[in-house]
């Protein structure tokens, strides 16, 4: 999880809401301190195999930029090497309504 104060004062939070595994990542936002959050984006929906994790956030302007982790699913804390195309970094950047001006 990952939580950062807009410009604007609202707060976005990236998350993952599977209970069962970290294979799906998505973005909210709250206007009112907390309180009610709703998803603005979808940055990963399920994609069998992976994991995302460790996310990051900054702001840019009127975008978010989030930099997180995937891994092969169990590959987390195994202990063995995996396949350069297996892991990685990935960045998404997600422009908000809320930040146009």
């Amino acid at each position: 999880i990952a939580l950062l104060r807009l410009s604007n004062g609202h707060l976005i939070v990236c998350f993952n809401d599977s209970p069962a595994a970290r294979n799906q990542l998505r973005l909210a936002e709250s206007s009112d301190g907390g309180r009610s959050w709703q998803t603005v984006a979808e940055l990963e929906a399920g994609h069998s195999g992976l994991n995302y994790a460790y996310p990051t956030l900054i702001q840019d302007g009127d975008s978010v930029v989030a930099v997180y982790s995937i891994t092969r699913r169990g590959s987390l804390h195994s202990g063995y090497s995996q396949p350069p195309e297996a892991s990685g970094i990935r960045v998404a950047v997600v422009r908000l309504a809320s930040l146009i001006s």
